[in-house]
């Protein structure tokens, strides 16, 4: 553990603050810090999704149109996507 007063004052922009809440201020401005930066990667819109060809994003399409109404249906009476791929 790191020795000296905890009330020993730094100088900072002439004004006198204790060594123990120059402590404080240093972990509360990292949390801040590294919540904001996480914060504002949550913001980020999503990657667009790249198709190689027409074919690919209309089964992407209906898959997606299966899904939507077979998740509106009771578990037990759903059924897998048997839809071609090309």
């Amino acid at each position: 553990m790191a020795g000296g007063n905890p009330y020993e004052a730094y100088n900072v922009g002439g004004m006198k603050i204790p060594r123990y809440k120059m402590a404080l201020y240093g972990m509360v401005g990292y949390a801040v810090l590294v919540t904001g930066i996480l914060q504002y990667r949550k913001m980020q819109p999503p990657a667009p999704i790249a198709y190689e060809s027409k074919e690919e994003e209309a089964y992407v399409k209906r898959y997606i149109s299966y899904m939507e109404k077979e998740l509106k249906k009771p578990v037990l009476l759903r059924k897998p996507f048997t839809g071609a791929s090309a």
